[in-house]
């Protein structure tokens, strides 16, 4: 069976701000408009963080009970 390297969380964490970067910076727009755009998707990423946890943490509790 074949082994495949999965690339180390680290690594994907700095991919993704690099992104993001090239993205801000490739945007042309002014801080007084991306402020409102980053606005944004900090509310919809911070949304679906609370969503994940609530339910990593049902997930866990539901798993103890049948322990």
């Amino acid at each position: 069976m074949e082994h495949k390297t999965e690339k180390p969380l680290s690594l994907i964490i700095k991919e993704c701000r690099e992104n993001i970067e090239n993205a801000i910076n490739g945007s042309n727009l002014p801080p007084y408009l991306l402020e409102p755009v980053l606005k944004d998707y900090y509310n919809q990423v911070s949304i679906l963080a609370h969503n994940m946890t609530a339910e990593e943490e049902n997930e866990y509790l539901s798993n103890l009970k049948k322990d």
